[in-house]
């Protein structure tokens, strides 16, 4: 029985009770002619193995069965399995049914075994949820193919054939165009399927190039500095690369590698063909720009040191001590980031105007210098990267607005071997957000900003790195949450200490 038709796919359905599983995205193909469109596009002769993913009912599977040599169908759904083998395709001897996970097939070792390792047909109805994670996988992996000729979403397909400086072109478009030649065979309405999917269907087939028109040296950090480039797409390519958090180009590095390939520094990444693109990353790679970076400069509080216990309980002595109401943790590190003067001045009922503030702050000095190392501790994690940064030849510095003898003494302290330099409060240098002490830290080091990256934990530090010109990272383990550093312009978060080393290597 030919199940492209209504008809038959809805007495299949019923025969065996099958219940659509949304989970793998089915919508069975009902018109004969797009079938047709389909095997036409791929040119299946009976000298072709075929690969199909998702056969389905078998609907495209007979045709196929019809029309090639040899056909592999891989079904993910075990329901579907028995009804393939066993009703709609038992009276073919040319297939082979696997019950599994394209995603998780070898499909190198797949085409080895069947076919001897010479290129197969990709053929596929794909569920359009996992369609571009299955076509890359099957591309980048360098599965020996002929072509990929599939049915998948409209506006997917027309990602994938758009070219430079249309609305549809990014970094999809690239990456199939590097290993194929697309070529859109048909439009599909949602009338030729059941169910009917919501959106709109297209037929392409991706002819695999036999030999690579445009090779970049390093295809990896080729496609890097492509999903940089497409990340943010209004940023100028150079701004969007280096604020991508998996390369660690300066604005400049890029701005200089443009304007040495013949390009304008200015230029957004939709203006750049396949050719530009593998031009850019060859230029970078054959220069070695990467990885300019020659120093950390770190916040102390909140970033290396949580001081958030000592701090909290020397405020609560003091504030019982002169008849104040105690504060939480939360209300502690919210007014934390901007110096010692600035916390105990929010957190004392009316801050300075109070009758009390002298007093009560020269006697939080007091206390909190008697207990500044009970319960302080470096973050988890802190000491190993820092070590590790070390390693890699990197020169390492803190800033901070604490009293600039308190932070030497906890660089020394906590971090003697590491710390090239520590800076915090003193006369003739504004604290932070100011760029001064940072600028003063980049002098000791005898460095450029571009050299440095900025490691902090509040909208204090954001400012004070975008004051210095310095690239700021941010970390949600300290006195800011990820949602509040978003809100105060953070392009870059970390969660754990080790993220820190992909910005650096």
């Amino acid at each position: 029985m030919d199940l492209c038709n209504s008809d038959a796919t809805i007495q299949i359905l019923n025969k065996y009770n099958i219940a659509l599983n949304k989970r793998f995205g089915q919508n069975f193909l009902t018109d004969p002619r797009v079938r047709e469109k389909i095997c036409d596009a791929a040119e299946i002769t009976k000298e072709d193995t075929v690969l199909e993913i998702g056969p389905g009912i078998g609907t495209m599977t007979q045709y196929l069965c019809e029309r090639a040599g040899h056909v592999i169908a891989v079904e993910i759904d075990r329901g579907l399995v028995p009804i393939l083998k066993n009703d709609t395709l038992s009276e073919f001897d040319n297939v082979e049914i696997i019950n599994d996970d394209i995603m998780k097939v070898d499909i190198n070792k797949l085409v080895e075994e069947k076919n001897g390792g010479k290129p197969i047909k990709v053929v596929a109805n794909l569920p359009y949820y996992i369609t571009t994670p299955i076509i890359m996988s099957l591309l980048e992996k360098h599965v020996p193919l002929y072509s990929i000729t599939v049915m998948i979403q409209k506006e997917v397909a027309e990602r994938m054939s758009a070219g430079p400086s249309t609305k549809d072109y990014g970094a999809l478009s690239l990456a199939v165009q590097y290993y194929t030649k697309p070529y859109l065979a048909a439009n599909v309405p949602a009338n030729c399927f059941i169910p009917r999917p919501k959106v709109g269907s297209a037929v392409i087939s991706l002819k695999l190039h036999e030999e690579l028109p445009i090779k970049a040296r390093d295809e990896a950090h080729m496609f890097k500095l492509i999903r940089a480039g497409f990340n943010e797409r209004r940023k100028t390519l150079s701004n969007a690369i280096a604020d991508f958090k998996d390369l660690s180009y300066t604005r400049a590095d890029i701005e200089n590698a443009l304007m040495a390939i013949g390009m304008n520094p200015k230029v957004r990444g939709e203006a750049l063909g396949l050719e530009e693109f593998a031009k850019l990353s060859d230029y970078l790679t054959e220069n070695n720009h990467e990885s300019s970076i020659k120093a950390v400069i770190f916040d102390l509080d909140g970033t290396l040191l949580n001081t958030l216990d000592d701090l909290l309980d020397s405020a609560n002595i003091v504030l019982k001590e002169f008849g104040y109401p105690e504060i939480e943790a939360e209300e502690a590190a919210a007014a934390l980031g901007n110096g010692f003067e600035y916390y105990y001045s929010h957190i004392l009922p009316d801050g300075k105007e109070n009758p009390d503030w002298e007093k009560s702050f020269e006697r939080l000095k007091e206390v909190y210098g008697e207990r500044c190392e009970i319960k302080t501790r470096p973050y988890d994690g802190i000491l190993e990267v820092i070590d590790e940064i070390k390693k890699l030849g990197l020169k390492q510095a803190i800033v901070s607005n604490k009293p600039d003898d308190r932070v030497k003494d906890l660089a020394k302290k906590y971090f003697a071997d590491t710390m090239e330099a520590a800076f915090g409060e003193m006369k003739g240098i504004k604290r932070k957000p100011a760029p001064d002490v940072a600028n003063a830290v980049i002098k000791e080091l005898k460095l450029e900003p571009n050299e440095c990256i900025y490691v902090g934990d509040s909208e204090v530090d954001i400012a004070t790195a975008k004051n210095a010109g310095i690239r700021c990272i941010s970390v949600a383990w300290g006195f800011r949450t990820k949602k509040q550093l978003k809100k105060s312009g953070a392009s870059d978060i970390i969660e754990k200490p080790e993220e820190l080393l992909k910005y650096l290597k």
